[in-house]
């Protein structure tokens, strides 16, 4: 199922309604980056919209203190957001599906559940409608337990391998990768850990979007430059799959 990328060649049809899942404990940067890279997108395309989707309209915390998982402590240290629509209300029309990461995801028992099973009702009822699917993290790993990416190669955080690779045993996980993408129309792109994101982003951009660059120049590179980040072009370079002791990272 893998696909062949390569840059978008018409400015028709493009996606333009991003939706953002959200969690508590989600990891801040799995979604911040890659949603400052986004609305440094919406300068070059017209009418780009994001929708921030949560099980009720209050706001979602970063704190770990509101999620449960071995080795947790107390903790106020965090952020919020609020989201601007709930699962059951989200528009009909979103063409892009994100999901982040973050110790949320593995969020154990009752409690997990209540929060988390109606995310993934969403992800499985909306995966067949969406033009594309981005996870960051073990954003992959909880899609996984859903059955969307059955078949598909993906990747994940490097230092919740283990735990990642327990959610499915029908992915072809990629133990050595920054980022993968497959299936039909290069539809399901996912990320390593964290930061990753950022780069796997800034990839999708370019192979969506490129038509809009003002200036012929690869467009993920001029967001990347606006943003003063140093950029990972290579989805195959990826140093934490040794630093974690990854199967199959020599």
């Amino acid at each position: 199922m893998a696909s062949t990328l390569g840059p978008g060649t018409c400015c028709v049809s493009v996606p333009k309604k991003i939706g953002v899942v959200l969690f508590p404990t989600f990891q801040t940067l799995d979604v911040a980056g890659p949603l400052d890279a986004f609305q440094w997108l919406s300068n070059y395309v017209p009418d780009l919209k994001l929708c921030l989707l949560a099980n009720t309209l209050d706001p979602v915390s970063t704190k770990f203190s509101l999620t449960k998982f071995p080795g947790s402590h107390p903790s106020k240290f965090g952020l919020s957001i609020v989201p601007t629509h709930t699962f059951d209300d989200a528009p009909q029309d979103i063409d892009v599906l994100f999901v982040p990461g973050g110790l949320g995801v593995m969020s154990p028992g009752a409690d997990g559940d209540k929060i988390l099973g109606p995310i993934r009702t969403f992800i499985k009822a909306r995966f067949p409608k969406v033009k594309y699917l981005l996870t960051v993290c073990t954003g992959s790993g909880f899609v996984a337990q859903t059955g969307v990416l059955d078949g598909y190669k993906a990747t994940s955080n490097k230092a919740a391998w283990d735990w990642v690779i327990e959610q499915s045993n029908n992915v072809d996980w990629q133990p050595v990768a920054r980022w993968t993408v497959d299936g039909e129309n290069s539809k399901i792109w996912t990320s390593s850990g964290v930061q990753a994101g950022m780069d796997m982003a800034l990839a999708w951009i370019t192979h969506v979007y490129q038509s809009y660059s003002p200036n012929h120049e690869d467009l993920g590179t001029t967001i990347a430059n606006m943003e003063e980040y140093v950029r990972n072009m290579d989805p195959n370079c990826d140093p934490f799959a040794r630093v974690f002791g990854v199967p199959g990272a020599d």
